[in-house]
């Protein structure tokens, strides 16, 4: 295993408009990266505002040892899951985590760092397999690597993927608020669920149908 850390964290899986983001982040050298960009000052998206978390991207981003990726889940991946090649969310999840891994070349020789959804680091290894070519399943020492529900307030290179995700989503409702009064985009706000309703038979991409 080598001295690369790859991270990987989502966001906006539990809101109701917009894509669910995924951010993926490639350190080569996590401690001389860390220590250089101040860690003690990237923590979990959840606890920064956005002005921190805009200010960690843009000051992360150009860095040469860090390289970043982003997925998504679409809002029409999300409609009628009964008639998808998908069990639950969570089959949606760990296929675009495996596009993501993909994409990095020799990721299997790196420490991989993820934040997820299922009960036990060995349910998401059993899910991940099947998203993965064999001969890549079988190189990777998942014993090495950091899979765990909060990943990202516990370990600061996917804190930091949790960051890209989180503002990369921030940017993406700013778009759509340029156009439109959609509210916070969350489940329990009344001006975000009268917007769904109000526009049920409009068809707006970004919009997230009941099954």
């Amino acid at each position: 295993m080598n001295n690369k850390t790859i991270a990987i964290d989502e966001t906006n899986r539990d809101g109701i408009i917009g894509n669910v983001i995924f951010a993926m982040v490639s350190v080569s050298n996590p401690f001389n990266f860390f220590r250089e960009h101040k860690s003690s000052l990237i923590m979990n998206a959840d606890y920064l505002c956005r002005e921190e978390r805009d200010n960690i991207v843009k000051s992360t981003q150009t860095n040469p040892t860090i390289l970043h990726t982003l997925g998504v889940i679409k809002p029409v991946e999300l409609e009628n899951k009964d008639n998808l090649p998908y069990e639950t969310l969570k089959e949606l999840e760990t296929e675009k985590i495996a596009d993501l891994l993909m994409t990095e070349k020799d990721f299997w020789k790196c420490r991989l760092v993820i934040n997820i959804y299922d009960s036990t680091k060995e349910e998401f290894i059993e899910r991940i397999k099947k998203y993965l070519p064999a001969r890549i399943f079988k190189l990777i020492k998942f014993e090495k690597c950091s899979i765990c529900q909060e990943a990202n307030k516990k370990f600061k290179a996917c804190s930091l993927a949790s960051i890209y995700a989180k503002s990369y989503s921030d940017f993406e409702m700013d778009q759509i608020r340029k156009v439109y009064d959609i509210g916070s985009s969350r489940p329990n706000d009344p001006k975000t669920t009268k917007f769904i309703l109000d526009n049920k038979d409009n068809p707006l991409w970004f919009i997230r149908r009941d099954n």
